[in-house]
């Protein structure tokens, strides 16, 4: 029996590419819920503080959505995850956050590149 772990590269793609995905679908389908969730919560808290996201104006020159923040697209949701583990490890170093971390980049990967 081998003394070494298992690589984490390793662990990371079959999470994502087995349990996780039979799970939750492909990951663009996934974090494309959380970019809209994610996008309201925005919208709402910018209000709140009396930041306005942009005028109906802007909005229509820019092609953007006329009633509120645009939604977050799902490699940026993967990006931001990715962030959250490398915060999480900075303040405590623990193996599930380096596989998570790379099983966020494995994502983005797989909506950039199409598989």
């Amino acid at each position: 029996m081998d003394d070494h772990p298992r690589r984490i590269t390793d662990e990371a793609w079959d999470l994502v590419n087995g349990n996780r995905e039979a799970a939750y679908g492909h990951p663009s389908s996934d974090f494309r819920g959380t970019g809209r969730v994610t996008a309201a919560i925005l919208e709402r808290w910018l209000e709140s503080v009396g930041l306005a996201v942009y005028s109906i104006d802007d909005a229509t020159a820019q092609g953007l959505p006329r009633d509120g923040f645009p939604d977050i697209p799902p490699r940026i949701v993967a990006l931001n995850m990715t962030g959250v583990k490398l915060s999480r490890e900075a303040a405590s170093p623990k193996r599930d956050n380096r596989v998570d971390g790379i099983g966020y980049w494995i994502c983005s990967d797989r909506m950039v590149e199409g598989y």
